[in-house]
């Protein structure tokens, strides 16, 4: 029976990702980076499970940020994050005033914040290359 995968297959496959994007894959993440991420957040947008919003970080970043730079940091460097800061609440909000109809509720994910700065840091340095991994064939995860 043939084998599917040769490990000289991988040699001769042309790759599309330099070294340079590779690099800012992996890169560490800094306090800088994630803090851009917090600001980017609409300060009133939907809480996290823990009832949280972004205004209640970016308000007392000078208090908490060291905390929260160390969690993303530590997800970061360890790639293990914490079973609470994964923790999504999905409601349910009617768009009609009495629905009878599952298609007259809209869903919402509440997130907690740290995840939310992780998925936009991830996001980010994915966006330049996606275009370039992903077939034009493809919709899913392509704008527009």
């Amino acid at each position: 029976m043939p084998t599917l995968h040769t490990p000289g297959a991988i040699n001769v496959t042309p790759t599309k990702i330099t070294d340079t994007m590779d690099h800012n894959l992996i890169k560490p993440v800094s306090e800088s980076e994630i803090f851009a991420m917090l600001k980017e957040m609409g300060p009133s947008k939907a809480p996290g499970i823990d009832s949280m919003t972004a205004l209640f970080f970016q308000t007392y970043w000078t208090t908490i940020g060291a905390d929260v730079v160390a969690a993303i940091k530590s997800f970061f460097h360890t790639s293990h994050l914490l079973r609470s800061t994964n923790l999504t609440l999905i409601t349910l909000i009617p768009k009609v005033g009495c629905p009878v109809r599952s298609n007259q509720f809209k869903h919402i994910s509440l997130y907690n914040v740290s995840y939310k700065i992780i998925t936009k840091i991830l996001a980010n340095r994915l966006r330049p290359i996606l275009p370039l991994i992903i077939s034009k064939n493809q919709s899913g995860f392509v704008g527009g």
